[in-house]
């Protein structure tokens, strides 16, 4: 019934370790739902970034603290293209 939650997942009072997590066959950690529900994606997911390769991650945090970032994107130290290109 579309008035029901499909599933709920409830972190312990003390939660440090992922709510949820996705991995490779290798055991690698391709995207996760931490203990504070901040979502994290690898960007080595090709898949989902459309060809995007390299390693590096992807945070998007939201949270009701007007003290916190919305959105924040950084490059390995070695970085040398966009960190980030709109395309239509």
């Amino acid at each position: 019934m579309a008035k029901f939650v499909g599933e709920v997942i409830k972190a312990y009072p003390s939660q440090s370790a992922a709510l949820q997590q996705w991995q490779d066959s290798a055991g690698s950690v391709l995207a996760q739902i931490g203990a504070g529900g901040d979502l994290f994606m690898s960007i080595a997911t090709r898949a989902f970034f459309g060809g995007a390769s390299g390693a590096g991650y992807v945070n998007i945090s939201s949270s009701g603290n007007g003290g916190r970032q919305g959105l924040v994107i950084q490059g390995a130290a070695s970085q040398t293209v966009n960190l980030q290109e709109w395309q239509n």
